[in-house]
């Protein structure tokens, strides 16, 4: 099974972040390692804020037109993670199919798909290089994470605590 490890701030709802090295080649091998804690779950293993997704059920994901799926499997094709072979082209292809979808979920105020666009329009993938997009959907990202955070510090009457 294809597996790949994320960082936790960018677990499978909010993955690969800006420029960050999130996978490993390593998978793994059971939960009676000293001092770490593994569970497994539907879609993979955790272990002490590491998650390991299995490749296959992202890329089902991605076929579904979930479009943070489409992102990480453009991401994956692109740098050639687990022995897959690179391929840039094919990459590009993938971060375009997941453009509208991507575009219609930063519109809803969901801070991945605003960071997975930033990162497009920073470096071109998908997309012409924009930095002024890239700035746009950034800050984006930035307003739906403070408006969650704010949502978090109010009690059940919406006061703030």
């Amino acid at each position: 099974m294809k597996t790949f490890a994320l960082m936790t701030a960018v677990a499978l709802g909010g993955f690969l972040a800006m420029g960050a090295d999130t996978t490993s080649t390593t998978t793994p091998t059971d939960s009676t390692t000293p001092g770490i804690t593994c569970q497994k779950g539907g879609k993979g293993v955790s272990c002490d804020g590491t998650y390991w997704i299995d490749v296959d059920t992202l890329t089902l994901a991605a076929a579904n037109g979930d479009p943070i799926a489409q992102y990480a499997v453009a991401y994956i094709t692109e740098n050639g993670i687990n022995g897959s072979p690179k391929d840039p082209e094919k990459a590009q292809s993938l971060y375009s199919q997941a453009l509208p979808g991507l575009k219609s979920a930063a519109d809803e105020g969901n801070p991945t798909a605003c960071r997975a666009l930033a990162h497009m329009y920073a470096h071109g993938k998908g997309v012409s290089k924009d930095e002024a997009k890239s700035r746009e959907f950034m800050q984006k990202c930035k307003d739906a994470t403070d408006k969650k955070d704010d949502k978090n510090d109010s009690d059940a009457s919406g006061n703030k605590m």
